[in-house]
């Protein structure tokens, strides 16, 4: 309903010490060690991507200005060389001059970085094959070496240095968004100067270094090993909230007149359209272990049942128990203490009896279930019909041979709670917020809030019942399914859209059905002949074959504040030799909707794009798997899916001052998303049109462009 409103207006592991038993199991040190040694590490980097920080003890580590010590390690590019980058060192990166110490790449060449002071080697520094570097400081001069060889040198002052080593940093002064990338073995910082005999002396611990275990400079998004899952026993009676009230609480209701039961309307059907009704009067609910018959008697004309209470459906027990008195409104003060936690722990049974229309006798007739939480089973006249599981889950009957036209037809309906409700917290100025819910969320779909949230106290029946309308269907052989319907713009150009209609059709019958499909909107007008096999079949209207699909200067949809709503009215009909079958109407808005991602690509490269779902055919672009979020210098971002590059959904951006931030278009034009937050439309799913508009109006009015559906609980 508020979709309506809204429309309208691997693992990676590394090895660190500071002493020889960091060296991999059977892989004797190569070289002499001290206990003024940190590593060996090794790192695998992504351009797009970050590096590593490992942490040194500030009392051993050779930090001050006239310190020795020595860096070395192997290390291969995947890739072009960045003209400037960082492969390792020790002291902040962004630390002032003289502070840090770094082997890097400078102009494409081998050098030492100290801030202000660089040194560097002659002749460029191969990217594509493993080259052992290092550089040695004995307290006043830097020598820096390629695979063995002393390659420059430089008489230097350094400053105290921070107790922290990074391999492949970002530049602090650069704005380049990429760094180094490809693995780095045997990171090694010593306490020492080593001589150009040790580092000749120095090899690799394993051939080839490939089989390295090489930790990855960005990890995925880490794996939840805990959830939320609320409270494993009631909490103390003290911290409850209390009233200011002397004396316990009492029940407002049970001094009120119970409301009288609703008035049985004609057929106990309501229409909706042309093919259908709404099951709307007569409903009556009674708690499971109060009634001894079972759903074989119960759904039979004429049972009695005149001790139930009149339900209110679609609605929850709970609504109904509140609206027939039987517990006060629980939005109110205290009054939500005194409805037992046992409402949930308890199945219920729903009944109403209704007369169809004698007209449908020879038509198809489907009952709809639109919405039961959680679970139900479903009897008519005698008949099991089968049974339903899920909150958000439509349960649809063939009835045709059970149902009775224009005779009474009992329906009755056993709903389920959710099987694991759990124990909600109750909120109080001692208690305070408290501990989340969670085990609702073990049943999903449901409405995992029920439980009680930080922003919603414990729904006692945590929304058990049948919540959205039950619909009668009648229609010929061929019944019309839900219909889609994609508008796309050639954007920037928004003077001309192209509408698609697909139209899933289901030939009931066991012989194939000939008949014309039609749809319109708005002077708009197309159809098609066709024969239909018995079963699922599906039907396409697009511009391609129906150029009166590509609308000229159309009415576009805009979001709140950045023009009108404008919406069509689109009526789908299919006609056999005996009439119509069935029809459906459907209102829908002709826009663009886009969006601005920056993703990480295959080569590991930090890409901004704009995704255009309609170009793309609707295939996902984007990796959500948890490894696939990546981290980068700018957060965790997300990867492209393996094989969409290149994908015509997909256009590369140059503006890069937004990123990594979400941007969403409309129509092509920027919109800020200024949105309230809906945990819940209503705490009983009182969710009618009449009921939840003037909410939607209020956002409207605030001047909010969009409205955030928290774990999809609102409909």
């Amino acid at each position: 309903m508020i979709r309506k409103q809204i429309a309208r207006l691997g693992m990676f592991v590394f090895l660190s010490g500071v002493n020889a038993a960091v060296w991999s199991a059977g892989s004797p040190p190569s070289a002499p060690q001290s206990s003024r040694e940190f590593g060996p590490y090794h790192g695998y980097f992504i351009p797009g991507g970050q590096g590593l920080r490992k942490q040194l003890n500030s009392q051993i580590a050779p930090l001050g200005a006239s310190a020795p010590w020595s860096l070395y390690c192997w290390m291969r590019s995947e890739g072009p060389l960045p003209p400037r980058t960082l492969l390792g060192g020790f002291g902040a990166p962004d630390a002032e001059a003289g502070a840090k110490r770094y082997l890097a790449v400078w102009d494409g060449r081998l050098s030492f970085w100290a801030g202000d002071e660089i040194v560097s080697a002659t002749g460029l520094l191969d990217s594509g094959n493993w080259t052992m570097i290092a550089a040695t400081y004995d307290g006043a001069m830097i020598r820096l070496y390629r695979d063995g060889e002393e390659v420059a040198s430089k008489a230097l002052q350094l400053r105290n240095a921070a107790p922290v080593m990074y391999m492949a940093p970002h530049i602090p002064s650069e704005s380049a968004r990429e760094h180094f990338s490809g693995r780095i073995a045997q990171f090694t910082l010593a306490g020492r100067a080593l001589a150009i005999d040790q580092l000749q002396a120095l090899s690799p611990q394993i051939h080839p270094l490939d089989l390295l275990p090489f930790e990855a400079g960005s990890k995925p998004w880490p794996v939840s090993t805990s959830a939320t899952v609320g409270l494993r026993a009631q909490q103390d009676p003290s911290t409850l909230p209390k009233s200011a009230v002397p004396g316990p609480l009492r029940n407002p209701a049970a001094n009120q007149t119970k409301k009288p039961a609703p008035q049985f309307q004609a057929a106990g059907l309501i229409p909706r359209n042309a093919h259908q009704w709404i099951v709307s009067g007569g409903w009556s609910l009674a708690e499971l272990p109060q009634i001894t018959a079972g759903g074989a008697e119960i759904s039979r004309a004429g049972f009695s049942s005149g001790s139930w209470l009149p339900a209110t459906v679609p609605g929850t027990v709970l609504t109904t128990l509140i609206d027939q008195g039987v517990y006060p409104d629980p939005d109110f003060g205290l009054h939500n203490l005194l409805i037992p936690e046992s409402l949930n722990r308890q199945d219920y049974w729903y009944r109403a009896e209704f007369a169809p229309p004698a007209a449908l006798k020879n038509r198809r007739l489907t009952l709809t279930f639109e919405g039961i939480n959680y679970a139900a089973e479903v009897w008519l006249n005698g008949k099991r019909l089968g049974s339903i599981t899920g909150a958000f889950i439509r349960g649809h009957f063939d009835v045709t041979a059970i149902m009775a036209p224009g005779k009474a037809n009992a329906l009755a309906v056993r709903v389920s709670p959710p099987p694991h409700p759990g124990i909600p917290h109750e909120q109080s100025m001692r208690a305070g917020a408290g501990l989340n819910g969670g085990m609702l969320c073990l049943d999903g779909p449901t409405f995992l809030c029920t439980e009680g949230w930080d922003w919603l106290p414990g729904i006692r029946d945590r929304n058990t019942g049948i919540w959205q309308d039950v619909v009668l269907t009648a229609t010929g052989a061929v019944k019309i399914g839900d219909l889609q319907v994609v508008t796309a713009l050639p954007l920037p150009d928004t003077g001309r859209g192209d509408v698609t209609l697909t139209v899933p059709l289901r030939n009931e019958s066991q012989a194939t059905v000939s008949g014309v499909l039609t749809a319109s909107f708005e002077g708009v007008k197309v159809e098609k002949k066709m024969t239909l096999r018995p079963g699922e079949n599906e039907v396409a209207f697009a511009p391609r074959d129906f150029p009166q699909l590509a609308i000229s200067k159309p009415r576009l949809w805009w979001p709140n504040g950045y023009g009108k709503p404008e919406l069509y009215h689109l009526h789908v009909a299919f006609h056999g030799t005996d009439g119509e079958s069935d029809s459906r109407d459907l209102r829908f808005g002709i826009r663009e909707i886009t969006y601005e991602l920056t993703l990480m690509d295959k080569a590991g490269r930090l890409r901004r794009v704009e995704y255009r779902p309609t170009a793309a055919k609707g295939i996902p672009v984007v990796d959500v798997r948890y490894e696939a979020a990546l981290e980068s210098a700018a957060g965790y971002v997300y990867s492209m899916r393996p094989g969409v590059e290149p994908s015509p959904g997909l256009r590369a951006l140059d503006d890069l001052r937004t990123s990594p931030n979400l941007v969403v278009r409309v129509n092509g034009a920027r919109i800020a998303c200024k949105g309230g937050n809906w945990g819940l439309d209503d705490a009983r799913k009182r969710v009618s049109r009449a009921r939840l508009e003037p909410y939607v109006r209020l956002h409207r009015d605030a001047n909010l462009t969009m409205i955030r559906n928290w774990c999809g609980q609102s409909t």
